[in-house]
């Protein structure tokens, strides 16, 4: 592959094997309760800018059921009691999402959630799981990171981005540091060698993931099974 795509850049924050196993042909399963949750929470992020107004859920229903055939109403019905938490920061502006980003300079690429367009670009990336008491994750920090590289090579210099936690109602600002930056570009390298077959060292105390067995395997018996 001649480039890294950012997707595999928060992978490899789990854990560098999940890269070794997904480029190699194996899948990562989506369980149906998580993959309700994040059609659900991205439709609701795709309509406001960056604070979110007034939405009505029968409309994010419509919506979700027209762009997804093989849901039927009832698989929604979870959402039916969600309360969406509307802002006093709320201002219209410009945007877009589900943004395509590569950069031949960077070798990297990606689809950004959504950028920003006010006096600067502002990256946005939805994150569905609960934040923290303070500040944002790492990974999310290196992947916003990521997305800003790449968003700067189309949209112009960027400052800061957000991660919106969507479900909890909280949107979380980040500064793009020089450090991040720099992480990315040593994490990016270290995928290219993935991708070029180099399998990297298994963790001492890892929780079970959905490689977990296969992990477990010999690597010279790993080799025989993904070549």
């Amino acid at each position: 592959m001649s480039f890294v795509r950012v997707s595999d850049i928060s992978l490899y924050l789990r854990c560098p094997r999940m890269v070794y196993f997904v480029v190699n042909g194996y899948n990562l399963e989506e369980k149906k309760e998580e993959s309700l949750k994040r059609i659900f929470w991205k439709e609701v992020f795709s309509r406001y800018s960056l604070y979110p107004n007034k939405i009505e859920i029968s409309d994010v229903f419509k919506t979700i059921l027209q762009t997804h055939p093989y849901l039927k109403s009832e698989d929604l019905e979870i959402f039916r009691a969600v309360k969406l938490r509307c802002s006093e920061n709320y201002k219209e502006e410009n945007y877009e999402i589900d943004v395509e980003l590569f950069s031949e300079r960077l070798r990297m690429s990606g689809i950004l959630d959504k950028i920003v367009l006010s006096d600067e670009p502002i990256p946005v990336i939805l994150r569905t799981s609960k934040p923290p008491s303070q500040g944002i994750y790492r990974s999310d920090r290196i992947k916003l990171t990521a997305y800003a590289m790449l968003a700067e090579e189309r949209f112009g210099r960027v400052r800061k981005g957000y991660v919106d936690y969507a479900p909890y109602g909280i949107i979380r600002e980040q500064k793009i540091r020089f450090s991040d930056r720099r992480n990315v570009i040593r994490i990016r390298d270290k995928i290219f060698s993935i991708y070029s077959g180099k399998l990297p060292p298994k963790k001492e105390k890892c929780p079970k993931c959905e490689f977990s067995e296969l992990c477990d395997v010999e690597r010279s018996l790993l080799s025989d099974l993904l070549f």
